[in-house]
């Protein structure tokens, strides 16, 4: 199973907190069996959530959460309707999710070498501009699929 799929592409997530937003994606990863419980995933990237931060900045957060309740390492792309309030590193609040989730068991740096490849393509500012002007799911999924293909994932 591929990580990321044209079904782990939400256009139009409509969520008012980062809470509601990660507990929307997990569920949606459930649903699309990628992990074995929304609960446990969940309360996962909200313990990374209150160590550090995931708001990239600039309108982009990376959440993230290594469980053994993922059965495949996944990548979601999410738009907001509106922008979330996430404690972002520059204050601004995040229209942009893209959420991973890695097994336990995973090679260690699995994550690590995922969340590299997303923050790398977001230090461009055209790449961001086309995230954020792109409201076509089709669209969306094969320009980010562009952007990471063959790239450590």
């Amino acid at each position: 199973m591929e990580i990321f799929t044209r079904d782990l592409v939400v256009i139009s997530l409509k969520a008012s907190t980062k809470e509601d937003a990660i507990s929307y994606l997990s569920d949606l990863l459930y649903e699309k069996k990628r992990i074995t419980s929304s609960d446990i995933f969940f309360e996962e990237v909200m313990q990374r959530e209150s160590e550090y931060t995931t708001g990239f900045g600039e309108g982009f957060a990376i959440p993230h959460g290594k469980t053994d309740t993922v059965i495949h390492p996944s990548l979601i792309a999410a738009k907001c309707i509106s922008p979330i309030e996430w404690d972002a590193m520059d204050g601004n609040p995040v229209s942009f999710i893209f959420l991973i989730a890695v097994p336990d068991e995973a090679e260690g740096t699995t994550h690590l070498k995922m969340l590299s490849v997303l923050a790398e393509n977001l230090m461009g500012d055209e790449v961001k501009e086309k995230l954020k002007s792109t409201d076509k799911e089709e669209e969306l999924f094969n320009y980010i699929k562009g952007l990471i293909g063959g790239k450590a994932l």
